[in-house]
């Protein structure tokens, strides 16, 4: 189905750029856990650089790009950021680059709007959220303090940006590249589709090997982002060709994006399938988490664990497949429509 890429990858955090199309780069900044790195993008528009994704705000990533500027990309400005969506991995050095830099921002209004809330943070909305979720108070304080300390990947914020939006396009390296919208992983992620090099620069929406967190945040407590996301591989699957060179934010360059946008969908209804048959009997997202994952679900990952199963559920709900009560504590029991 998928063909590896077979090029050398550039370094983790060490300011390497290797060419991965036409007067377009390819950078690796550092992540904390599992993932390990994520993939940036830099095109060569001739006198400056247009620059496609950040990394976090941490001090390792500020190193990472003063070695990328004063080596590979030395010799001429950043003339324009490009922001995916608005997580940290992906957004949160943004500010720091815009100063350091003088290059304006380009993103959509929905990730712009997203981000700032994630930093500004809603206690009382986040503990009514988790709290309906059926979680206890250990694990409610625990998850709060955590996402507290989670803020400062952002800071500093830009103090502008310039908004994009799906189904128009940039002129970057030479080519157009079409906006693809593509949301539910995050309120109105962005990819960009070359036909003139044949490359997609994926974002989170397609990943090679994980498939990225599709959740509803306490922001958005009544949020359907499954719809969203298999809304945008469709309509990814339909505009797209399967053999473009996907230009992923984690994990490795590869073909054969059809393939794996079945297998991704395939992956959620399948835990569709999981969840739905668990409502047989009225169940709290708690209750739901280890079968829809079919694994344990430690404390690490409870959070977007508990995010993803909403997700889920209010999928069902918007087809009438399920329904929710809440009972004097504020706590949702779910279950099948008309049980």
């Amino acid at each position: 189905m998928m063909s590896g890429y077979g090029e050398q990858a550039p370094g983790v955090g060490d300011g390497s750029v290797v060419p991965i199309a036409e007067r377009l780069g390819w950078l690796r900044m550092p992540l904390g856990g599992p993932l390990g790195f994520i993939n940036l993008w830099v095109f060569d528009d001739g006198d400056a650089w247009t620059v496609v994704d950040c990394g976090l705000g941490d001090l390792a990533t500020h190193a990472a790009w003063r070695a990328a500027l004063a080596g590979p990309l030395a010799g001429k400005p950043v003339g324009r950021i490009l922001i995916t969506h608005g997580h940290p991995d992906h957004f949160g050095a943004a500010g720091w680059l815009a100063r350091e830099t003088g290059a304006p921002l380009f993103m959509t209004e929905g990730e712009h709007e997203g981000a700032l809330l994630a930093v500004a943070g809603d206690d009382p909305a986040a503990h009514a959220f988790y709290v309906a979720a059926g979680w206890d108070s250990e694990t409610l304080e625990r998850w709060l303090a955590r996402i507290a300390g989670f803020r400062d990947y952002y800071l500093p914020l830009p103090n502008a940006f310039t908004p994009i939006r799906a189904d128009t396009s940039v002129k970057a390296g030479g080519a157009e590249w079409r906006i693809a919208g593509c949301s539910g992983h995050s309120p109105e992620h962005a990819a960009f589709y070359s036909p003139e090099h044949g490359a997609l620069i994926a974002g989170d929406q397609v990943l090679p090997r994980i498939t990225a967190s599709v959740a509803v945040w306490p922001s958005r407590p009544r949020h359907d982002p499954l719809a969203e996301w298999l809304d945008g591989l469709d309509r990814l699957e339909a505009e797209v060709p399967d053999d473009v060179l996907v230009l992923p934010s984690h994990g490795d360059p590869f073909r054969g994006l059809h393939g794996r946008i079945r297998e991704m969908r395939a992956g959620h209804h399948a835990m569709i399938a999981r969840v739905e048959a668990a409502l047989a009997e009225p169940r709290r997202i708690v209750d739901l988490l280890d079968t829809a994952f079919q694994k344990k679900i430690g404390p690490h990952r409870v959070g977007a664990a508990t995010g993803e199963v909403a997700a889920v559920l209010h999928w069902l709900e918007a087809q009438r497949r399920s329904e929710r009560a809440r009972d004097r504590q504020g706590v949702d029991y779910w279950s099948l429509s008309g049980r």
